[in-house]
């Protein structure tokens, strides 16, 4: 099974690859601040639950990623 570290690097690299494709394909600032202006509040509120998973997750401890 692979390490937390792994996995995170791993989305890391699609997020960047993701974001490379869109500005690529073209997009524009003007559409990511629309974006943001009608979505803050969702992306504030998944932002808060990623956290506060990672949280638990620290506090918890990642011994079950890895099996144990």
């Amino acid at each position: 099974m692979p390490k937390l570290s792994v996995i995170l690097g791993i989305a890391f690299l699609i997020l960047a690859v993701v974001i490379f494709v869109l500005a690529w394909a073209g997009l524009r600032s003007e559409s990511l601040i629309r974006f943001q202006q009608r979505y803050t509040a969702l992306v504030k509120v998944l932002l808060g639950l990623l956290f506060l998973g990672l949280g638990c997750l620290l506090l918890v401890g990642t011994d079950w990623l890895h099996g144990g």
